[in-house]
């Protein structure tokens, strides 16, 4: 008995990453013919700079041809706390003297429902984003669970379409969605 597996059953990474830019670049060029203002919105993750200064990040990001950036916290960076203790004015002078306007803000850190000063940071700062996990919620079944968290969250999600902002739930390791 053979263990080869036939190539039509084998999906590589270089395999899925070249069907997915193939696949992205199609959708780019139908949704352009669709609608000639769409543009892709470039941005860079802050926490790939690690915890080097915002001061150096910045000019950086127009080099990757980035409009953006996602601000992240400790752990995995510290540009977040970077922007709080120069002060929201002062940053926001940073980013306009590179360019650069606030994408996202990325808050693990905070859970679902520690959003809601988070929320008001970025509209002031003209972001429109916010990032984080979907933290978990006891209940019988995943559609309880997910039933509760969605009731948990409608405070949050109304206070965030009133202030321009989308929460973006990833799904994250050991949270419900995942």
């Amino acid at each position: 008995m053979s263990t080869h597996k036939s190539p039509a059953t084998t999906f590589s990474r270089r395999r899925f990453l070249g069907t997915t830019a193939l696949a992205v670049a199609a959708a780019s060029t139908r949704a352009r013919a669709a609608d000639p203002a769409f543009a892709f919105r470039y941005i860079v993750a802050s926490c790939m700079y690690g915890e080097l200064p915002l001061s150096e990040i910045l000019p950086e990001l127009a080099k990757t041809g980035a409009t953006e950036i996602d601000i992240w916290p400790r752990v995995h960076g510290n540009q977040r706390e970077q922007a709080e203790e120069m002060g929201f004015d002062t940053f926001a002078e940073l980013l306009a003297n590179h360019n650069i306007t606030l994408g996202i803000s990325t808050r693990y850190d905070l859970g679902p429902y520690g959003l809601q000063d988070e929320m008001k940071i970025v509209s002031l700062l003209g972001g429109d984003m916010i990032v984080a996990g979907s933290g978990n919620v006891e209940g019988a079944t995943e559609k309880e669970r997910v039933q509760k968290f969605v009731e948990k969250m409608k405070p949050h999600t109304d206070r965030a379409e009133e202030l321009g902002v989308t929460i973006a739930i990833e799904n994250h390791s050991s949270q419900l969605l995942y």
